[in-house]
């Protein structure tokens, strides 16, 4: 983001253009994913809080979404947090070879096939 990026609002404070941030790829604070999504901060708080919408991630104190994501989520129709979870699980099964949930107890060899 350069200097034309910043904009002063009606009561002359600086701030980030919401628009262009949205614009950029990697992690998005609230505001630029909701501003991403065209709804109201708030409302976006409400569709995370009440698991319509894909939670966070931690980076120390920060909150913020994966713009990725977002954009994923949003192309299989917003689902709610629980098939999306299972959706992205499904997904990155299919699409790793190797790939088993954490707590699976089958042993994988160096090649990526099971042990017997």
């Amino acid at each position: 983001m350069g200097a034309r990026d910043i904009e002063q609002d009606h009561e002359g404070r600086r701030g980030v253009d919401q628009a262009a941030a949205v614009q950029e790829p990697g992690v998005l604070t609230a505001d630029e994913a909701a501003a991403l999504l065209k709804i109201s901060r708030s409302h976006f708080y409400k569709l995370v809080r009440t698991g319509r919408a894909p939670g966070p991630i931690r980076l120390g104190r920060a909150v913020r979404w994966l713009r990725q994501e977002l954009d994923a989520w949003l192309e299989a129709g917003a689902p709610p947090r629980v098939r999306w979870e299972q959706t992205k699980a499904a997904r990155r099964k299919t699409q790793v070879p190797g790939w088993r949930p954490a707590n699976s107890q089958t042993r994988m060899s160096e090649g990526g096939a099971p042990c017997s």
